[in-house]
C-alpha cells in the first residue's frame, strides 16, 4: 500500500493476484529501483500442480503507482508453493550491472536482470545456497544471506559472467540478518533464551569478536550501526554495544 507524504490524497494498493496467501512478508520491506520502481518477493499462493500461474513464489517489480511491470518466478514455483518453498522468506538485492539476486526458502539463489527478469524460470544462473530467512546485505557484488541453518554465506555474484559463487560461511549459529560497517560483517544469533552478536571478517568470515547478548532476541533479528556502536533489539529492550 502506498500513502501520500502530504498526508492528502487517496491509499493505493496491489495485491497478489491469487485467491489465497501470496503474502509479501520479507522482514526488509520492498527494494526501491531507478525512477521508483519496487521490487518485492512474494510468498507461496494458492496454484499448484496443473493450474495456471497465479503470481505468487516471485521476485515482482512494481512501477511508482503500483502497476505490476515484469515478474520472475522459478520454473519450480508449483511444488514450492505445495511445499512451502517460497521465495517471500528474503528481499531481492539490487547489485550493479543491473542485476538481481534472491534467495528464500527452498536454498536455490538465482542471478536475475533488473532490465529483463524472465518470467517463469527466466533466470541468468542458479545455485544451491541455503534457506534464508530475514533481509541480505551487500557489498560491491559480494551478497551476505541469513541463512537459517549453515551460517551466514557470502556469495560472489557476476552479472555479466552469469556466475554465482560462494565465498565463505561464518559460524552456524549465525543466523540473523547481516549488516556490514567498520570493515565487519555484524550478524546475531537469535534465540528466545539469549543470542549471540558476532563481527565477521568482511573477506575470510572469520570470527573477529563474539559478544553475548543475554536477552532473548526476536525471530530475524537484525542491528543497527551508528557512531561506533552496534544496537540490537532484544525481547526485553534495547542493547548498545560499544566498539563497533
Amino acid at each position: 500500500m502506498s500513502a501520500p507524504l502530504s498526508g492528502d490524497g487517496p491509499l493505493t494498493s496491489w495485491h497478489t493476484p491469487t485467491s489465497r496467501e501470496g503474502g509479501i512478508w520479507g522482514t526488509g520491506g520492498p527494494v526501491v529501483g531507478p525512477k521508483g520502481a519496487l521490487w518485492i518477493s512474494i510468498g507461496n499462493g494458492a496454484a499448484s500442480g496443473g493450474a495456471p500461474y497465479d503470481g505468487s513464489d516471485s521476485v515482482t517489480e512494481l512501477s511508482p503507482e503500483l502497476k505490476r511491470v515484469a515478474y520472475f518466478a522459478p520454473a519450480t514455483w508449483a511444488a514450492d508453493n505445495a511445499s512451502d518453498l517460497d521465495l517471500g522468506s528474503t528481499q531481492p538485492v539490487r547489485l550493479p550491472d543491473n542485476a538481481l539476486f534472491v534467495v528464500g526458502k527452498r536454498g536455490i539463489g538465482y542471478l536475475l536482470s533488473a532490465e529483463r527478469v524472465g518470467g517463469i524460470g527466466g533466470q541468468l544462473a542458479e545455485q544451491s545456497i541455503c534457506a534464508a530467512y530475514g533481509a541480505a546485505a551487500y557489498s560491491g557484488s559480494t551478497v551476505y544471506e541469513p541463512c537459517s541453518r549453515g551460517g551466514l554465506a557470502a556469495i560472489a555474484v557476476n552479472a555479466a559472467g552469469k556466475t554465482i559463487k560462494v565465498l565463505w560461511r561464518g559460524p552456524s549459529a549465525g543466523n540473523g540478518s547481516p549488516v556490514i560497517g567498520g570493515g565487519a560483517v555484524w550478524v546475531t544469533h537469535y534465540s528466545a533464551n539469549g543470542g549471540t552478536l558476532y563481527a565477521l571478517n568482511q573477506t575470510t568470515g572469520k570470527v573477529e569478536q563474539r559478544i553475548t547478548i543475554s536477552q532473548g532476541l526476536p525471530h530475524f533479528s537484525s542491528l543497527s550501526l551508528s557512531g561506533g556502536n552496534a544496537y540490537v533489539g532484544t525481547l526485553t529492550g534495547l542493547t548498545a554495544v560499544n566498539g563497533a
